[in-house]
């Protein structure tokens, strides 16, 4: 099952439906930026037929999502254009404006004011950002090699690492930015990916590694007392920072680092 979520502060400005739509356009134009896909004019693009945009969100008629995105459209939170090879390939374009990316500003400010772009929970924004504002004159090391990884995955393979992403979103603890952990787990994947070289189940492998590393830490953080789960890793950071690698011995909450074992292993007390 897959979950749609929504910016808060967005929908009480533009109502819900509008604050849907714009978080699956935001998330698929960030999609394609970090892949290098749809650069045109200066911005990242995505495209949709009716149709599909249907089977995408079901819970709206065809008529309701034209509605939907003639609102964003005339509110100057996206742009549309015609940008198929075919001329006769009427599939209608989207972007997000810049007012639609300031929504989705947190700490980018002082990234923008110095035209680099530090690794921060709301950095996925700020390349977009960014980019469309032509201050693309500092981007970092990481995000170089994760355009290039990225660039090596099938459409197939992509769209694996991306429902990869969903399922480890569902299970992972403490969500926080959801398009921003979605791309960070996609990177996170890249980054083990690469690691492996030539090995031929490379992809699944890094699949693996980074699913279960998450699957262990949400059920490590579930003995946590309620005093120590304040301390849970947030989903952005948990990934970002490649916290995935780290021993799960140091993911022990303070009660677990207090019990006592016997030399056969079983448990003996708690001090």
């Amino acid at each position: 099952m897959i979950s749609h979520y929504f910016q808060v502060d967005i929908a009480v400005k533009y109502g819900v439906d509008c604050a849907i739509m714009l978080e699956h356009l935001y998330f698929w134009i960030i999609h394609n930026r970090a892949n290098g896909k749809n650069h045109i004019n200066g911005k990242y693009w995505t495209y949709n037929s009716s149709r599909a945009f249907q089977e995408l969100l079901p819970y709206w008629s065809k008529r309701q999502i034209e509605y939907i995105l003639q609102k964003l459209k005339e509110s100057g939170l996206i742009e549309t254009d015609h940008h198929a090879s075919n001329v006769m390939d009427r599939t209608m374009w989207y972007t997000l404006s810049d007012e639609a990316l300031k929504l989705y500003e947190n700490v980018d400010v002082h990234l923008q004011k110095n035209g680099n772009v530090q690794i921060t929970e709301s950095v996925n924004v700020a390349r977009a950002s960014i980019e469309n504002t032509g201050l693309n004159t500092g981007l970092n090391k990481k995000e170089k090699i994760d355009k290039r990884e990225s660039s090596e995955l099938s459409s197939a393979e992509d769209s694996e690492v991306i429902q990869t992403a969903e399922n480890i979103w569902k299970i992972y603890p403490r969500k926080t930015k959801y398009t921003e952990t979605l791309l960070e787990i996609k990177y996170a994947i890249l980054r083990e990916y690469r690691k492996l070289g030539d090995d031929p189940k490379a992809l699944k492998k890094a699949i693996v590694l980074v699913y279960n590393a998450a699957a262990k830490y949400s059920n490590r953080v579930r003995r946590y007392s309620p005093e120590e789960q304040k301390y849970v890793i947030s989903s952005t950071t948990f990934f970002r920072d490649c916290r995935y690698l780290d021993d799960p011995e140091t993911w022990k909450g303070a009660a677990e680092r207090s019990i006592v074992y016997n030399a056969d292993g079983t448990r003996r007390g708690v001090l």
